[in-house]
């Protein structure tokens, strides 16, 4: 058991220096069960994405929430690229990479990993306000 917000202040603190700008909603004093050293990686890979690929002077927002019995785990922000239209699902396949990809296509196909080795799923969308959601869940 730990608890949810510690690990993500220590994720933001890590990419605070590359990215100044993060808005974080975590339930204060959230504890889950589960491996914390996977989500931390999970986490990061996200963040790590949303990094590369958003715009440097929007914010990239961490979102924790539980509901129906799972716990969800969102990284939003907006892109320099134009993916919003893609079929977003698909970047979470092994070796898939997006325009101007930087990467091999494998970080988020960790996420997808570590999010069904414990039950759950992956996230993919795009708002209507034109920013993109990657993340997980997992159950409660």
């Amino acid at each position: 058991n730990f608890y949810v917000e510690e690990m993500i202040s220590n994720l933001v603190d890590k990419f605070f220096l590359q990215h100044e700008r993060f808005d974080v909603d975590v339930p204060h004093g959230m504890i889950i069960n589960a491996d914390k050293n996977m989500l931390n990686h999970a986490l990061t890979n996200l963040l790590d994405n949303a990094f590369k690929y958003s715009m440097s002077d929007t914010a990239i927002c961490v979102l924790v929430r539980r509901e129906d019995r799972r716990v969800y785990f969102s990284v939003v922000s907006d892109t320099k690229s134009d993916i919003r239209d893609l079929e977003l699902e698909k970047f979470f396949d092994r070796f898939h990479t997006g325009p101007e990809s930087e990467g091999a296509g494998i970080g988020l196909y960790i996420v997808k990993i570590i999010a069904e080795a414990h039950g759950g799923g992956v996230i993919a969308r795009s708002t209507d306000d034109g920013k993109v959601v990657f993340g997980f869940t997992i159950p409660e």
